[in-house]
């Protein structure tokens, strides 16, 4: 949470009342430090509801400010993101054996190897050989590790060796997260994503145990906190302003993904709200 919202309020609700006597105590409340301009983070028992209220009841000067707000969802099994069940999607990839048996849509089968379940690369590969996923609707994401299990024909070599994971909010300008180095085995062998931020994931292929062709079994990619975004804005009674315009510092800026901006038309990433407003997140 990036911005100057000063004393705030953070209600867990079932009610789709305006009235703050009916969402029940606040999970949490209090005031933030802005001695550092830097993200502040809100963490209190979790509590089942529909909404998510954050109330903001002052700022600091005459505007309350913020970049992005997160409310994320505690998680209870691990969650692997690029799974076709989970909403994951292969958006892109620069090689395949086939379209049936050895296709780059094996990598996210739920099988993790075995001939006709594993992905294999042209013969005589070179350079990258890379596969990108986006999430449910293309969603943001916290990516907490990636899960690869190495893979190859019966008394063969075919294993894949070094691989790379980027991330994206765009699908085109991509950051380097990690790389590692597979070994040539079956079993799962994970990789630490650092809880970066993404809407894309791309995992690229770089080399090979062999020089014939390369292979693997299955790719997950797990998320860490689950983030449940807030998409509406709620107007509380009596408040004239929830947001200072439709664009620039428009409410949606909260959930676009960046987190701060220089407030130009068309490139602004904050929200500038009336001294006491409210919004919910599903």
């Amino acid at each position: 949470m990036n911005g100057t919202f000063l004393n705030y309020k953070i209600f867990v609700t079932t009610s789709t009342s305006t009235t703050e006597n009916d969402w029940g105590p606040p999970v949490a409340e209090g005031s933030f430090d802005w001695a550092l301009v830097e993200i502040k983070d809100v963490v209190f028992a979790p509590k089942a509801g529909q909404y998510v209220i954050f109330q903001c009841t002052s700022g600091m000067g005459g505007w309350t400010a913020a970049g992005e707000v997160w409310v994320y969802e505690r998680p209870i099994d691990p969650y692997d993101l690029v799974l076709p069940a989970n909403g994951g999607r292969l958006e892109s990839f620069t090689s395949q054996f086939d379209t049936n048996a050895w296709a780059a849509a094996r990598l996210t089968d739920g099988f993790k190897d075995g001939v006709g379940r594993s992905w294999a690369s042209t013969p005589l590969p070179t350079g990258s050989h890379d596969f990108t996923y986006s999430f449910l609707n293309q969603e943001v994401a916290r990516l907490e590790s990636a899960v690869i299990y190495n893979s190859t024909e019966p008394n063969q070599a075919y294993w894949s060796k070094e691989v790379e994971f980027s991330g994206s909010m765009d699908g085109t300008s991509w950051s380097l997260i990690s790389t590692g180095l597979l070994a040539q085995g079956f079993g799962p062998q994970a990789f630490d994503l650092n809880g970066s931020i993404a809407r894309y994931v791309k995992v690229a292929v770089k080399s090979g145990y062999s020089s014939t062709y390369r292979e693997l079994g299955e790719i997950e990619c797990m998320e860490g906190l689950r983030p449940t975004w807030c998409c509406r804005q709620r107007r509380e009674a009596g408040v004239l302003h929830v947001q200072f315009d439709t664009n620039a510092w428009a409410a949606a800026r909260l959930t676009d993904g960046v987190a701060q901006g220089d407030g130009t038309v068309g490139r602004a990433r904050l929200i500038r709200l009336g001294r006491k407003n409210s919004f919910t997140a599903f």
